[in-house]
């Protein structure tokens, strides 16, 4: 279980996800991330209820991003500021199913998926 909230922070909308499937919770849509090709998305952290707090204010428990889903044959990369492990980004170069493991160092770990068009 991870010890801190993640959520994507910019570069992506939120969009009803229709799928196939019977929803069990019909007032609870299914939803999903959108972002587009070469639009960098952001992902950051919420840690004692401050977002995107500085490596200063993480007492060693740093956090590291790996894309797990990219396609295509292009490498696609996460960047962090220098001191803000907490707040990670990457571009989608190709459209496609993309994912994200954002973790963070004794404190677990959130995955996320976005659908670039």
């Amino acid at each position: 279980m991870p010890n801190f909230d993640a959520r994507p922070v910019s570069g992506v909308t939120v969009r009803p996800w229709n799928d196939h499937r019977a929803n069990p919770l019909p007032a609870h849509p299914h939803l999903a991330f959108y972002g587009t090709v070469g639009v960098p998305i952001c992902v950051s952290a919420t840690v004692n209820g401050a977002e995107g707090p500085a490596d200063s204010a993480l007492d060693g428990e740093l956090f590291t991003a790996q894309i797990m889903e990219s396609p295509g044959p292009l490498a696609v990369v996460t960047t962090a500021d220098p001191g803000y492990s907490s707040t990670q980004r990457f571009t989608p170069r190709n459209a496609g199913h993309h994912s994200i493991l954002f973790a963070r160092s004794g404190g677990g770990a959130m995955a996320f998926m976005f659908e670039v068009e």
